[in-house]
């Protein structure tokens, strides 16, 4: 046996090497991009806006192994998304679809999901990336992303998007549950010193970005009361940032721009006239107020303080900014800016002005079904190129890696069946070692107390006390078995059967056998069971029911009295009862 268990043990110890190294031989690439820097990549990478140079430089920083694919893609579909943002889509279920080998893809691939997320939001998919934003927070691992920056601020937008989504689907307690865990992280990520100060002044305005976005959405699903309180918070940071200018970004400016834009409208609507005009010419002062957005933006507080006049000089930057952008003429689009324009066409009197807008509305509203056929179309087309080229490269892979995978998987599996076998022998050795021991002591148990019944018949009655000879009464009685495997059989019946009381017959088993009635009868019930089962091959349950007993509280009893069940008993007895007749 021992020789056997040493042989188990070196191909155990040899299994284990071979797979050691066959793993290592397959997965020979993964050493590859280990060490890597997000910040130097991101510092390289995210200050190219066209989408020629882009992939040029990161077809290059491939080649040399600075970085992997997914890396590549999540800077491709950053850039992209400006100039074709279907195509840009495509790239990202591409990235999320690639196999993560190195810590780099790790990284990048988390940065990715984040990015999905942002543009099903952008996209107004906004079930679809609630679902992707949840599985995506469930699964965060937050010691891995407060270990860099870029993971901090992608999961703290993804935070901000899931509270996006849930106020345009009018869950505004869930979306206040959100806003305020993106607050709470993008604050302890502030008070951290280790941070640098060009860190912290992104984080700063990552925290007024929130904000922002909180205020706009609320305002344009109505909610006034909620914006308005978001526009106070934005104002008390605006307020002290302003007290150290050396943390301004240079994003302010248009954060300054919207937070004026709505709170000249919202003071409009409370009645405040002139609160509402000194906030719109502290719009019109910020250097942005003369870009397109920036006149596009003013048209609905002039529309709504009966400014026509203005409003329809200051529209005519929304239908060219909407061509301008490639952004089409969809329910939202139509509904937020060509509508301001026919508003303000109307309040200014210039109905054939209006007229006009109304006509393209229509247009545009029976057109709107065939945009999104188009779009579905040209999604799909850009899609199934990409996958195209991703099958390609795959099929490559996958004839090099076949084999290995193969080769690693069957010698796996080898080895865990030969494992489960030397378990299963050794605890199946240990087991019945164990229950052999059980089984002699309960032998040496039920002799002694055997003996000390016969002591007890033996003894002169004269010499016994009251409870002793009501003892050896009650044991002469339980030598029928007639008596104990009734299940009705109690205290009652056996004081009842010997002409006496309950009490005496507690007494008496208490002094003599240190136990109670129950215990006493029920323990010869368990002693008829074990003797049946060492002699008979009827059923468990049709034994319990022999002895009186109901086959849960059997094998409770059973197991407590001889800690084993009684299927484990039978096999002791059997393998004993052959070892006996092989001796002899």
């Amino acid at each position: 046996m021992k020789k056997t268990n040493s042989i188990i043990q070196k191909l155990l110890s040899l299994a284990v090497l071979v797979t050691a190294v066959l793993i290592m031989f397959s997965c020979g690439k993964a050493s590859r991009n280990r060490h890597f820097n997000p910040t130097e990549i991101d510092s390289t990478l995210s200050i190219v806006h066209d989408t020629v140079s882009i992939r040029h430089l990161v077809d290059s920083l491939k080649d040399k192994g600075e970085i992997g694919d997914i890396t590549g893609d999540f800077y491709v579909a950053c850039v992209m998304y400006h100039h074709n943002p279907k195509h840009a889509m495509a790239i990202i279920d591409s990235a999320l679809a690639r196999k993560v080998v190195t810590e780099q893809d790790r990284f990048f691939h988390f940065m990715v999901q984040g990015l999905d997320i942002d543009k099903d939001v952008a996209n107004m998919h906004y079930d679809l990336a609630l679902r992707k934003g949840q599985r995506h927070i469930n699964d965060a691992d937050m010691d891995y992303i407060n270990s860099h920056e870029l993971l901090m601020s992608s999961f703290v937008q993804t935070l901000s998007n899931m509270a996006r989504c849930n106020i345009f689907l009018e869950r505004y307690d869930q979306a206040e549950v959100y806003l305020k865990r993106a607050l709470d992280l993008t604050d302890s990520y502030i008070s951290d010193p280790t941070h640098s100060n060009e860190s912290l002044k992104e984080l700063k305005t990552y925290r007024l970005k929130i904000a922002v976005d909180a205020m706009i959405g609320y305002c344009n699903m109505f909610q006034y009361e909620r914006g308005r309180v978001w526009v106070e918070y934005i104002e008390k940071i605006l307020d002290n940032l302003a007290k150290h200018p050396e943390e301004m970004d240079v994003n302010h400016p248009y954060i300054q721009l919207q937070l004026l834009a709505i709170k000249s409208f919202l003071l409009e609507i409370e009645g405040r006239h002139d609160e509402a005009a000194k906030a719109y010419e502290e719009y019109q002062k910020n250097h942005l107020y003369n870009t397109p957005v920036g006149r596009a933006n003013s048209v609905t507080y002039l529309n709504i303080a009966h400014r026509f006049d203005e409003a329809v000089a200051n529209s005519e930057e929304i239908e060219p900014l909407l061509h301008k952008r490639g952004m089409k003429y969809d329910i939202e689009n139509l509904q937020g800016f060509v509508k301001q324009r026919f508003e303000a066409f109307l309040g200014a009197g210039e109905r054939d002005s209006a007229l006009a807008v109304a006509t393209r509305i229509i247009t545009a509203l029976d057109s709107a079904k065939l945009w999104e056929r188009r779009d579905k179309s040209m999604e799909l087309a850009v899609i199934y190129q990409t996958h195209e080229r991703d099958l390609q490269l795959k099929d490559l892979q996958f004839s090099v890696s076949l084999h290995r995978i193969i080769s690693v998987a069957a010698f796996v599996i080898i080895l865990l069946i030969v494992y489960l076998l030397w378990r299963s022998y050794k605890y199946n050795k240990v087991l019945t070692e164990k229950n052999r021991r059980l089984l002699a002591e309960i032998e040496q148990r039920e002799q002694e107390n055997q003996q000390a019944i016969e002591q007890l018949e033996a003894a002169p009655e004269a010499e016994l006390t009251t409870g002793q000879q009501l003892y050896r009464r009650l044991c002469e009685l339980m030598k029928h078995p007639d008596i104990f495997t009734d299940p009705d059989t109690n205290p009652d019946t056996l004081a009842r059967m010997l002409g006496t009381n309950r009490t005496y017959i507690y007494d008496a088993i208490r002094e003599c056998a240190d136990q109670t009635p129950a215990d006493f009868i029920n323990s010869y019930r368990l002693r008829h069971a074990a003797h049946l089962l060492s002699t008979t091959n009827d059923s468990v349950g049709l034994i319990a029911e022999l002895c009186g007993l109901s086959r849960r509280t059997f094998y409770r009893l059973f197991s407590e009295t001889y800690a084993m069940s009684p299927s484990d008993y039978r096999k002791v007895v059997m393998v004993a009862s052959i070892v006996i007749i092989i001796c002899f």
